[in-house]
């Protein structure tokens, strides 16, 4: 089965460092913001965005998957040994309703899956087709983890970047309204830093006195 061509979403590989480098740039805009803001309801909403952000895998496919899997290889044996009483003692409880509970993991304990895994991670450039193809291995091995975690790197966190932006204007807006150029000012710079993720309308709306927050 040939792999599907790629299709650059906000699960690309290309986007999956944007939307690093812009979170982190939203993070950091509004944390040195933060003290400053009096607005209850508003400060209320940055800290909420500051959560979500921070749930947010920001590391590409393959270091997010070898970081996950080399966890729960060094937290648990993952197969059953001499001395191992019980399954619980072995696997964590996510893998509880996998076949191979109780026996031998075969992502993590079988030396043929192991090294099929390492291959398609280290061949793989596209990610894309690297997340395809950990797909494909996942449902090969019967993996709900893998499955699961792949499943993580291909939400789509366009809107909780527009929220952030949003909330970052309304935060400049209010902090900077001594000198209403200032902050229009900022509000572009903005713009083009997190690559257009405000439409010219909505920038438009603050510079008539709106924040673009909902009525």
């Amino acid at each position: 089965m040939s792999a599907p061509s790629p299709s650059y979403g906000d699960d690309s590989g290309t986007d999956l460092s944007s939307r690093r480098q812009q979170l982190d740039y939203i993070r950091e805009e509004l944390l040195k913001y933060r003290p400053d803001i009096h607005d209850e309801e508003l400060r209320e909403a940055v800290s909420e965005w500051l959560i979500d952000a921070s749930d947010v895998p920001t590391a590409t496919a393959r270091e997010y998957i070898s970081s996950e899997l080399t966890s729960l290889r060094r937290d648990n044996a993952m197969r059953i040994k001499p001395g191992v009483r019980s399954p619980e003692e072995a696997f964590p409880e996510e893998c509880s309703d996998c076949e191979y509970y109780g026996s031998a993991c075969p992502v993590l304990t079988d030396t043929t899956e192991v090294d099929r895994r390492n291959r398609i991670m280290d061949q793989t450039q596209d990610p894309d087709t690297l997340r395809y193809l950990l797909r494909e291995y996942a449902v090969d091995n019967s993996c709900d983890v893998l499955l699961d975690r792949l499943e993580d790197l291909s939400q789509d966190y366009g809107p909780l970047l527009r929220r952030g932006q949003l909330l970052l204007m309304r935060v400049e807006n209010i902090i900077l309204h001594d000198d209403e150029s200032e902050a229009v000012k900022r509000a572009i710079a903005n713009e083009e830093a997190l690559a257009g993720a405000v439409s010219r309308e909505e920038l438009d709306r603050l510079k008539n006195g709106h924040d673009g927050g909902d009525d």
